[in-house]
């Protein structure tokens, strides 16, 4: 049998909003604030500072030019097909039909694109980990693109299965941090096919073991490998968003 590194996203993880130089102004002259880095977040983190929490498909796409007519924003049109959590500053924002502004896009033949923030794709589906307090976010997104995780479906038993923005399988949650598999090609009675020739995480660095250390001076990504045969089983949409509830369970009997 085939053997693969499983990975385990470790802190120090930050990903810089990056510009050219000719579109930075178009940012610091634009009246809405926007997030310019994205730090590692914990799956804990995750569920801690998302406003909202759903699984929705991507159902239109639309691009505008923002205030000062110059930054171009992407407006993404979510269908809701289930409402995990919401609090009270997204309560009034979220509904069957939700929008997402992201910043970038393309038009009139311009096209912008802003390090960090995440693609979607129209008709794909999601579970999304949103910011939704009335700003507006270079990604509304937590962790930039950490909190937004693809969904595919298993060919043959039509079973839902998360993926990382990135398109790795999800092994398990361990210490609030995600252990992720291969990336996957498709999913076919409970066994992942692993995509050819794809790198697991092209916008991580990965340094000589052992990996265990945070380098702040240099924001790099770290985890730590762990060779071991392909995944028996990975873990399902039905048992991921479990997951999340749980945290959330926690967190509101630690509170009262």
């Amino acid at each position: 049998m085939s053997k693969h590194f499983f990975y385990r996203l470790k802190h120090g993880f930050a990903s810089n909003l990056v510009i050219a130089v000719s579109l930075l102004g178009l940012f610091l002259f634009d009246p809405a604030p926007l997030e310019a880095m994205h730090l590692y977040v914990s799956f804990d983190e995750m569920t801690q500072q998302a406003d909202a929490i759903f699984l929705g498909t991507v159902v239109d796409q639309q691009t505008r030019h923002g205030p000062n007519q110059k930054m171009i924003f992407t407006d993404v049109y979510f269908e809701v097909t289930k409402l995990i959590y919401s609090n009270e500053k997204s309560r009034a924002l979220i509904g069957k039909d939700t929008v997402l502004t992201f910043a970038g896009g393309e038009l009139g033949g311009e096209i912008v694109r802003v390090s960090g923030v995440p693609s979607l794709e129209t008709d794909a589906s999601y579970v999304v980990f949103a910011r939704m307090d009335g700003r507006t976010y270079a990604s509304p997104i937590i962790g930039g693109s950490q909190g937004l995780f693809g969904v595919i479906a298993d060919e043959v038993t039509g079973t839902l299965y998360p993926l990382t923005y990135g398109g790795n399988c999800i092994v398990d949650i361990r210490d609030s941090d995600l252990l992720v598999g291969p990336p996957v090609a498709r999913v076919l009675s409970g066994r992942v096919e692993e995509k050819v020739g794809k790198i697991p995480f092209k916008i991580h660095n990965v340094p000589p073991e052992p990996a265990d250390q945070m380098d702040q001076g240099d924001a790099k990504a770290y985890v730590s490998r762990v060779e071991r045969e392909t995944p028996e089983k990975v873990m399902t949409l039905d048992e991921f968003i479990d997951q999340i509830l749980r945290r959330i369970q926690r967190r509101k009997e630690v509170g009262s």
